[in-house]
């Protein structure tokens, strides 16, 4: 069975992250798997509640480390991930004379 899994993460350093990966569980030899392809990550259990608890050790264990290690960009690309670039907006700077009245 494929199933989306979203949440949020965030790291001691502010960081923010928002997620929604496609896991796909299954049983084998009496053990409960929750794989998912796009991290190569896995959590498992005798049942669906521990192998979801063991995946989302997993899934944070897998933030902490790349983004201390700053290694998450890297890791996602060689994953095969395409990200998109930050979108900020940029404001241009002009001088403008300001009259400032006098306080009396």
């Amino acid at each position: 069975m494929e199933i989306e899994l979203k949440g949020d993460f965030n790291h001691g350093t502010g960081a923010k992250i928002k997620f929604g990966l496609s896991v796909l569980i299954f049983s084998e030899e009496n053990t409960t798997i929750i794989f998912c392809p796009a991290l190569d990550l896995n959590g498992y259990g005798s049942n669906e509640n521990e192998a979801l608890d063991s995946f989302k050790t997993t899934i944070q264990e897998y933030f902490n480390y790349a983004l201390n290690k700053k290694t998450l960009v890297k890791d996602l690309i060689s994953h095969g991930w395409k990200l998109k670039k930050n979108k900020l907006k940029e404001y241009k700077k002009i001088n403008v004379p300001v009259e400032i009245p006098e306080l009396v």
